[in-house]
């Protein structure tokens, strides 16, 4: 199967936008060992995008709600690998143009992270994860978006 982009608003990869989003997840213990913990519940994920144009900028509001999924797997005292899974279920978006609410039947989505933790010592770890999210939306002008995500960073506790 063939298919040619025919929109004026996306003709090619866009990389000039801004996005900030907003993770929140309500997990309890489903099962818990002395190594290993794994974490089900509610995830909720609201996300603003700006895409650039030359005369204009469209905008794009989501908010998104689904399941979502944690293990973390102790290595030893100062070593952790962890994964999150979230599957949207519900998404509300509003564009400049139109708005909605959007299911399975339109709306597929995937937000996974992996990762690992060392301390360094009480207060302060070292962090290295990998973030993938998939979205699709299936509406008039049809939505795809594939992010891939490695972090590295300093964990401090106060």
């Amino acid at each position: 199967m063939q298919s040619e982009l025919t929109s004026d608003l996306v003709p090619a990869l866009n990389l000039d936008y801004d996005k900030i989003g907003l993770d929140v997840s309500y997990l309890k213990l489903a099962y818990g060992r002395e190594k290993l913990s794994i974490y089900a519940g509610l995830h909720a994920r609201s996300e603003v995008s700006i895409y650039a144009k030359e005369a204009y900028n469209r905008s794009v509001i989501d908010q998104s709600i689904g399941l979502g999924s944690q293990f973390s797997y102790k290595i030893n005292k100062r070593q952790v690998l962890f994964s999150k899974l979230s599957v949207p279920i519900v998404i509300f978006r509003a564009t400049n143009s139109d708005s909605g609410i959007y299911s399975f039947n339109r709306y597929q989505s995937i937000l996974w992270n992996i990762g690992y933790t060392h301390a360094l010592s009480d207060r302060l770890k070292f962090k290295l994860s990998y973030d993938f999210n998939y979205d699709r939306l299936q509406i008039s002008n049809s939505f795809r978006e594939v992010q891939y995500q490695f972090n590295l960073g300093l964990i401090f506790k106060f």
